[in-house]
Formats: C-alpha cells, sequence, structure tokens
C-alpha cells in the first residue's frame, strides 16, 4: 500500500502548501490562535487543540506566516492520511482486503468537501472507520491503543459522535446475534460503543447552542445540498457507489462467471468509475465559482459513506458470500490494492486541482490589495468582481486577507458594506460577533488603526 500512503501524503503537502487551510472557516481560526497565543477552541471542539497547537507555538518563534500557515494546513490536512493509516494496521494481518472500504469511506465519501479541511462532521465521519475496521476484523491489544485516540477525537469533535457510536453499537450488537460463540465479547464491545455514544451526547448536550441547531434546520440542508452536492460532486458520490457495487459482486462474480462473461468486467466498471470520477472532479476543482459552497457538502459524507458502512459489514460478517479458494483471495486482493490506489489517485488529483486553484485566488486577492492601496477594501468594489463567485465569498474574507499580508498588514478586505463604518469601530471588525482591538497582540494592526479623531 506504499503507493496509497504516498499519494494521500503528496496531497496533504500540495494543500499545505497551498494554505487550503485559510479556506472558509480557517483563517478565523488561524488568526485566533496566533493572536491567543494558544489553540482557539470555539463551540467546545476540544480536538482542534490537537491540530492548532504545532502552529500556536511556532508563533512564539517567528512572525513569518508563510510557515505558520503550513503548519496549520499541514495539522489538518494529514487526517486522510492518519486515519487510513490506522485502518491499515488495524487489518493488514487478518483482512487486508477490508482495507479498500476504509480507502473509499476515507477519500472519495468526503472528497466534494475535503478542501474545507477544518470541518469537524468530516474528521468525526472518517474516524468512524478505524473503529469499524477493529469492531469488524478483531481487536488486539495493539490495535485497541489505536483506536483509542480515534474515539477521544470523536467524542470532543462534533454532536455527529452520538451517530457514529449509535453505528457502532448497532453493529456489534449485530455481530453478536450472528456470531454466537462470540456473543460476550462482541456484547462488551457494544456496551463500550454505548457508553461512548452516552458520553458524547452528555458533552455536546452541555455544549450545543442556537448556531448548532440551525445547523441540522430543514432550509440549511436544503441550501447546502443546492450549493454542495447537486451537480458534479453528486455525480462523483453516485460514480463511487457504482465502484462499489463492482467491488461487492468482484468476488463473486470472478469466481462464479456467470453466462461465460469473464471474470474482468467488474474491475473493469470499478476502474471507469474510478476514471469518470478523476474527470468529473477534476475538472470542478479546477473552477472555482464551482465549489463555492464545498464548505456545505460537511452535512451529506455521512450519507455518501453509508454504503461503503454496509458493504464492509456485509462481507464481515459474510452476509454476502465469500470466496475460499486461496487463488481468488489472492486475486481479489491484488485487485483490491489496485482500487485503493485508484481512490487516492483521484482523491489527490482533486484535491491538488483545488488546492492550485485555491493558490491562485490568494495570490490574486494580494495582488489587488496591493493594486488598490486603500486600507480598507470592500468585495462589492468593482475589482473583485472576480471573488464574489469563489470560496474567498465568505465571512472570513477579512482575516484571509489579513493573513495573506503579514503579521503587519497595511489593507484588508471586508464583506460588502462593512468598510462604511471602519473608522467608527472600537476595533478592527472581523465577524459579527467579533471586533478584535487595536493594536492586536501577536499581529500588529497599527498600520490599520484609523488616527484619532
Amino acid at each position: 500500500m506504499r503507493l496509497f500512503f504516498a499519494l494521500l501524503a503528496v496531497t496533504a503537502v500540495a494543500m499545505s502548501v497551498a494554505g487550503a487551510g485559510l479556506s472558509y472557516d480557517g483563517s478565523y481560526l488561524l488568526f485566533r490562535t496566533l493572536e491567543a497565543g494558544r489553540p482557539w477552541v470555539d463551540h467546545a471542539r476540544l480536538t482542534h487543540f490537537l491540530f492548532q497547537i504545532v502552529p500556536s507555538a511556532a508563533g512564539y518563534l517567528t512572525h513569518e506566516l508563510a510557515p505558520l500557515v503550513f503548519l496549520f494546513s499541514l495539522g489538518y490536512a494529514a487526517v486522510p492520511l492518519l486515519v487510513t493509516a490506522v485502518c491499515w494496521m488495524v487489518v493488514r494481518r487478518r483482512a487486508p482486503q477490508f482495507f479498500i472500504w476504509c480507502a473509499l469511506g476515507t477519500a472519495l465519501a468526503a472528497l466534494p468537501g475535503q478542501f474545507c479541511l477544518i470541518s469537524d462532521m468530516t474528521i468525526v465521519a472518517q474516524m468512524l472507520w478505524p473503529m469499524l475496521a477493529g469492531l469488524l476484523v478483531g481487536l488486539d491489544r495493539r490495535s485497541l491503543w489505536l483506536l483509542l485516540p480515534c474515539a477521544a477525537i470523536a467524542v470532543f469533535s462534533h454532536p455527529a459522535a452520538v451517530a457514529v457510536f449509535g453505528l457502532l453499537s448497532a453493529v456489534a450488537a449485530l455481530k453478536a446475534v450472528l456470531r454466537p460463540a462470540e456473543r460476550r465479547e462482541h456484547l462488551m464491545w457494544g456496551l463500550a460503543c454505548v457508553g461512548l455514544m452516552v458520553l458524547a451526547f452528555a458533552y455536546d448536550s452541555l455544549e450545543v447552542d442556537a448556531y448548532e441547531k440551525s445547523l441540522l434546520s430543514l432550509s440549511t440542508l436544503t441550501t447546502s445540498f443546492r450549493t454542495s452536492v447537486a451537480g458534479a460532486p453528486l455525480a462523483a458520490v453516485l460514480l463511487s457507489w457504482i465502484a462499489g457495487l463492482a467491488i461487492v459482486i468482484d468476488p463473486w462474480w470472478l469466481r462464479r462467471r456467470p453466462l461465460g462473461i469473464p471474470g474482468a468486467w467488474p474491475a473493469v466498471c470499478a476502474l471507469l468509475a474510478f476514471g469518470s470520477i478523476a474527470i468529473v472532479m477534476g475538472t470542478w476543482g479546477h473552477q472555482p465559482g464551482q465549489w463555492i459552497g464545498a464548505i456545505g457538502f460537511r452535512f451529506f459524507v455521512p450519507a455518501a459513506g453509508f454504503p461503503f458502512v454496509l458493504a464492509a459489514v456485509a462481507e464481515a460478517l459474510q452476509l454476502v458470500p465469500q470466496p475460499e479458494d486461496p487463488a481468488v483471495i489472492a486475486a481479489i486482493r491484488s485487485r483490491r490494492r489496485v482500487y485503493a490506489n485508484a481512490a487516492a489517485a483521484v482523491c489527490c488529483l482533486t484535491l491538488v486541482t483545488q488546492s492550485y486553484s485555491w493558490m491562485r485566488l490568494c495570490w490574486r486577492l494580494d495582488d489587488t490589495m496591493t493594486s488598490l492601496g486603500r486600507p480598507c477594501q470592500s468585495l462589492d468594489a468593482p475589482e473583485y468582481a472576480w471573488a464574489r463567485n469563489t470560496a474567498l465569498n465568505h465571512y472570513s474574507i477579512t482575516t484571509t486577507s489579513l493573513i495573506l499580508r503579514g503579521s503587519r498588514p497595511s489593507a484588508i478586505v471586508m464583506s460588502p458594506g462593512r468598510c462604511a463604518d471602519f473608522g467608527r469601530r472600537p476595533g478592527l471588525f472581523i465577524a459579527d460577533w467579533h471586533t478584535h482591538p487595536w493594536p492586536g497582540r501577536w499581529f500588529d494592526l497599527s498600520r490599520l488603526q484609523p488616527p484619532p479623531e
């Protein structure tokens, strides 16, 4: 699986070099982290400490933002790589063929929204896979130690962890029913998952607020579907399901060859589906206007990955016929390595393409700020018409532009209408809920501060 992990590593590094961590809410998190001098957590998302501790510590060593943006982005961009690495360590000795479902569920299910690196819901959905793998193929002491951090990250990341542990509890109960000889062990794991579900529910119940509730409203989900799923992302999800179906029937087809059809046909269908996803998502990622609403896909990551969960459970519990011939098993494992590499290649192509598009947007934003020369520049100015149909059109445009200008910024871009009261506020307007006091702490905002009247 070296090629698989190499592709995901290249993806993480490329996204970090491009500063993908600044997209959407990311620049706001980095700004607050550097200003506070410690990891900054909002809505009780305690796991952000893990991702922000390195850039926050590095902020005491340098005021050069390029390496800090790289470190901040890398912490989040490495999540799919680390998740699949844990999956592989759990399954490689007992059931290496199971890894394909971890690969598809991590690299493809979240792909249309993966560029929003700081999405807690996406991270929780990806943390499901190592725990599901351990539950299905069996756990030894080393695997258990690997899965404990995944469980902790899920519990303290997002309310979606309640559904994750609920699903794991149901899988453990199903396994206990179907395998009476191992019932006691599976019931024990099921009870552990129920305990984690209760813990996640209790923790999130204490911290849930109006913001969290509004995210799951029907109007929000409908808007998010229209802006982040409809079109190329939906096509990619459907194609990934077709690939998954072909992979499920591949062992049976290879053994039976119905109607005399060659055993390679499921493999051909799966690879054609992967190739189609690469074309669709590569084109989509190259056009920034197409993924302006990619942040909203986080609500649909669990649904996109659920068919892969069903396939993994069905295979592990032998609800679908599995080959017994060693030659067929060896052939299936070989094919699945190819499928996993294809999924990683699609992920790499899409996210590297998006990263290049994002980097060009940031370059153009910086150039436009320089050419205008004004301290406060509004996104509704004619010079920024090109940016309004991209991911830059977000409340975090202020912190994104500020970070691009360095630790002593002389110009910023604000959301439409916000420059009108630029000099009348007691601090720098960052967002509706945050006006930052002059002159800043880590950032020197004195060059932006209006002169006293």
